[in-house]
């Protein structure tokens, strides 16, 4: 199903607006369930939310940081070659390190087998739904 890569979909999913806080994936319940997280990598009270031995190295915190903050400036058009295209620039190690740990846990999470099984409950696939709407990508 053609959707945006994770690394990339997670940061579009966190909002951090105030206006709108329920809006921010890491303010559900359910994914805070499923994640054990309650902060995102890049907040900068994740590391004070965690025991020590889980969290990131200061500095690749630091980085990780930056990364987002350029992210959330970066025009809409540019942002998925801005996640994930290797660019040698002042948030390559930063993209290194947020495309690592999504990698890593999103494993762990196991989404795709609970999308499956939550469409499977409801009697459909990401098939039927992107034929019934006659189009090949997902949209917002």
């Amino acid at each position: 199903m053609p959707t945006d890569p994770y690394p990339l979909a997670l940061l579009l999913f966190d909002t951090s607006d105030p206006k709108r806080p329920d809006d921010n994936i890491w303010s559900w319940t359910e994914w805070q369930h499923i994640t054990g997280y309650s902060l995102p990598p890049y907040h900068p009270h994740f590391n004070t939310s965690l025991p020590p031995s889980a969290a990131i190295p200061e500095r690749e915190h630091q980085a990780l940081i930056s990364f987002v903050e350029k992210f959330r400036t970066t025009d809409n058009s540019n942002q998925n070659a801005f996640v994930m295209r290797n660019i040698s620039d002042a948030n390559q190690d930063g993209r290194k390190i947020w495309r690592e740990w999504v990698t890593r846990h999103w494993k762990k999470w196991n989404l795709l087998r609970l999308v499956e099984k939550t469409l499977k409950a409801r009697g459909a696939d990401p098939w039927t739904i992107m034929a019934e709407d006659n189009s090949r990508v997902v949209r917002n």
